[in-house]
């Protein structure tokens, strides 16, 4: 536990201006993310970013154990002023995260594009994807650009299509998911989701699938979400009977989900990763199609093939 108290130059600012300001070996937004984390106590309790500070006030911090490390290859798939589109690898978080402050897609694209233009840049993502998911993610670089993609994520005018292998042969060519998906009543794990109208929240939620290869035990399938709820895609292939390759979360009973999150706080032996069938869950964003946040234009953007999926499918 690192602590200070406030000197007078500091008194009537708030805390966020006092610790990156005072303490700049994190910036802002890792601060940020440590106040509301509750890393960060003002004379012994939680406090919020904007909280304004006396001189004397007792200031701690926790620091967290050292990050693993991640990813740090980022292709650029389009660059220009007001945003970028970017292939995000398997096994990197989007944003914060648990362990992840620092080590993000986020803040790793920020460093990298710092670095390059001698200047801080701030970026703000346009959506997610799941740390064991790779694929396309939309980043914004201006604040008008942010907004437009805001609008038309939520209004449902962004167009995604995603790859997945799968286990086992789906009998139909083409097969919808029409089932609402929210918090499952069945687990004992809080974030696990289910398709069912007797799930918690539940939403309306559509995805249709269309199988580009088979193989005896596993196939190829393209997968298009009609609606953005959270793990659509594998919520709905776990329904439908062929779970992603290599989820640890669907498709297996909740003891062997608990069993590999310990496994990884553990080190994660091989063979604990392996038993799921690939290191990461086989689940690409593939592409994606929105209007120029600036000029309105059309876009459709598409990742390359993911090797990751090379020992699973022939494309």
């Amino acid at each position: 536990m690192l602590s200070s108290r406030v000197p007078p130059a500091f008194a009537g600012r708030s805390l966020l201006e006092y610790l990156a300001q005072r303490f700049r070996y994190h910036d802002e937004a890792a601060w940020r993310a440590f106040i509301e984390t509750r890393r960060v106590t003002v004379d012994g309790r939680a406090a919020r970013p904007s909280q304004l500070l006396a001189r004397g006030t007792l200031v701690s911090f926790e620091p967290p154990a050292a990050e693993p490390e991640i990813p740090r290859e980022l292709p650029v798939v389009h660059e220009e002023a007001s945003f970028l589109v970017v292939e995000k690898p398997a096994g990197l978080v989007c944003h914060a995260d648990g362990a992840f402050q620092q080590n993000t897609f986020l803040r790793e694209l920020e460093r990298q594009l710092s670095a390059r233009e001698q200047h801080e840049v701030e970026l703000r993502l346009a959506h997610r994807l799941d740390r064991e998911t790779s694929g396309l993610l939309v980043v914004a670089r201006s604040a008008e650009a942010a907004r437009s993609f805001e609008r038309q994520f939520t209004g449902g005018l962004v167009e995604k299509r995603y790859l997945a292998i799968v286990r086992g042969a789906p009998a139909q060519e083409r097969f919808e998911v029409d089932l609402p998906i929210g918090f499952s009543a069945r687990s004992e794990i809080a974030i696990r989701r289910e398709a069912s109208s007797d799930a918690r929240d539940a939403r309306d939620s559509r995805t249709t699938f269309e199988v580009l290869e088979r193989h005896d035990d596993r196939s190829l399938v393209l997968c298009t979400p009609h609606t953005g709820r959270t793990h659509q895609i594998r919520v709905h292939l776990e329904a439908a009977g062929h779970p992603v390759v290599g989820d640890k979360l669907y498709g297996v009973p909740d003891e062997r989900y608990l069993a590999w999150v310990h496994a990884v706080k553990a080190g994660a032996p091989f063979e604990v990763v392996a038993s799921f069938g690939a290191e990461h869950q086989l689940l690409h964003a593939a592409e994606i199609a929105f209007a120029h946040p600036l000029s309105g234009e059309a876009l459709r953007f598409a990742a390359r093939w993911p090797e990751r999926f090379a020992p699973f499918a022939a494309r």
